[in-house]
């Protein structure tokens, strides 16, 4: 890997941001540039690191010696594939961004009522999944098994992201409105795991904003917390417990300091703080293209993804149920150790049946986000709606990481229950004796709201 293919890899990046951009495309709210943001992070400057900075870390782990051959063919791979991903997301839309809220957005009794009640509804669920789930479990085979209570009454708490996320909006963003979200946020850094359920709902939390403010790239301010987030995600990796530790009682405080503070004297170094597992993707694609099909002998023609419908089915009831994938070709820990780590969604694509594979993940994901896109621009005076694309869009950064869809399903199941139960109840609250209900839709010059007549 040279400065030539490095200079290739960084050239496509712009090239592709310039097109989107005269394209008017290159806003928040586009799945194509939460792609672009994962891209530069995990495929551009990650490898430059590899390259100048000699992060090994990952590839120790996975016990791989990549030649220069492999590394170069990782990145025209991902390069390849951002271009097939975007081509594919245009021919789908030409949706330049969203557009004016001409009469602001405006909260009906209605709405914030049925709203309340949906809270009240899963405010016992969400608590229990805090103070009563027991996180516990071993990895088999790669696959982290709960042993302890079900991964549902684990990740029940995650109603709270859309709850807490849409307490914001129901009350007009005033102060004391961000005070269940900060709540929720110290409370899953201080638990060390599941990192994500910080930042994606962050990102959530900057698109309701900019949504509402009809605005398509936040404002300079809401930018500022990113490197905090950034900084902590990152020392969390070294130290799970971080948080947790700085909120530690007083009688602690002193080997809490000296602590941290051996932990900084062992990370002054640049490499040894940034060369973590965190943003590897680049490395964990590179083994996937050294094991599939040298070492494999063959691909997995797509049946990884029929975990899809055996992960609902809690163990407790099927004791014997399949770890992993129900059938399995291979697996990638028999050729090195790939415990905990995740394929991307161009890995996943490889696996799938190599370059095909690629073709058909990226080609398929550009379209289905490029047509999701377009029903958000026609909904989007639709709260619910813009609801139901503004929490799935936030999520997107972790299908493009995992690269299968089963990670992003079980996340789905209990950040969006919450929103089609607050919907529910609405059009039942709005339902009136001749069978009048309201759309959802408020940016209207009716101030009684717009309905439609079933």
């Amino acid at each position: 890997m040279t400065i030539f293919d490095l200079t290739i890899q960084w050239a496509v990046l712009i090239v592709v941001v310039v097109f989107m951009l005269i394209r008017g495309q290159l806003t928040l709210f586009h799945p194509s540039s939460i792609y672009l943001a994962f891209h530069m992070l995990v495929f551009c400057i990650r490898p430059t690191l590899v390259a100048f900075e000699d992060f090994d870390f990952a590839f120790n782990y996975m016990e791989l010696s990549p030649t220069d051959e492999l590394l170069r063919q990782t990145l025209w791979i991902s390069s390849g594939s951002l271009l097939l991903f975007v081509f594919s997301f245009c021919l789908t839309t030409n949706e330049r961004g969203i557009t004016n809220l001409v009469h602001g957005f405006r909260v009906s009794p209605q709405m914030r009522r049925s709203f309340i009640i949906m809270v009240i509804m899963f405010l016992p669920l969400g608590l229990y999944s805090i103070f009563f789930s027991q996180i516990a479990g071993e990895r088999v085979g790669g696959v982290f098994i709960m042993t302890g209570s079900s991964g549902y009454a684990n990740d029940a708490q995650q109603v709270f992201i859309p709850i807490t996320i849409l307490f914001m909006v129901m009350f007009k963003w005033k102060w004391w409105s961000f005070l269940p979200f900060l709540l929720f946020v110290y409370f899953r850094l201080t638990q060390g795991w599941a990192r994500w359920t910080v930042i994606l709902p962050f990102l959530a939390v900057v698109m309701f904003y900019c949504w509402q403010k009809s605005k398509n790239i936040p404002p300079l301010r809401w930018l500022i917390p990113v490197p905090f987030l950034f900084l902590i995600f990152n020392q969390m990796s070294h130290q799970r417990m971080f948080v947790a530790n700085m909120f530690a009682p007083s009688n602690k405080a002193v080997s809490i300091v000296e602590s941290k503070a051996s932990i900084m004297e062992e990370q002054l170094a640049f490499r040894r703080q940034w060369d973590t597992l965190d943003f590897a993707n680049f490395d964990y694609l590179a083994y996937v293209l050294d094991k599939v099909p040298r070492e494999t002998g063959k691909y997995s023609y797509g049946v990884q993804h029929l975990q899809l419908f055996t992960e609902p089915i809690p163990r407790k009831l099927w004791k014997n149920k399949p770890i992993g994938a129900p059938v399995k070709y291979f697996d990638l820990n028999d050729y090195g150790d790939f415990n905990g780590l995740t394929v991307s969604i161009i890995g996943d694509g490889w696996i799938s049946g190599g370059w095909v594979g690629v073709i058909i993940n990226m080609s398929l994901t550009g379209m289905g986000l490029g047509l999701f896109y377009n029903w958000f621009c026609r909904n989007q005076f639709n709260i619910f709606k813009v609801t139901f694309f503004i929490v799935t869009n936030s999520v997107l950064l972790q299908m493009f990481r995992d690269g299968g869809i089963v990670s992003m399903a079980k996340f789905m199941l209990f950040t969006q229950l919450p929103i089609l139960v607050w919907w529910f109840f609405h059009n039942w609250e709005m339902r009136g004796e001749e069978g009048v209900v309201h759309d959802g839709n408020f940016d209207t010059e009716d101030d009684n709201y717009y309905v439609e007549r079933y």
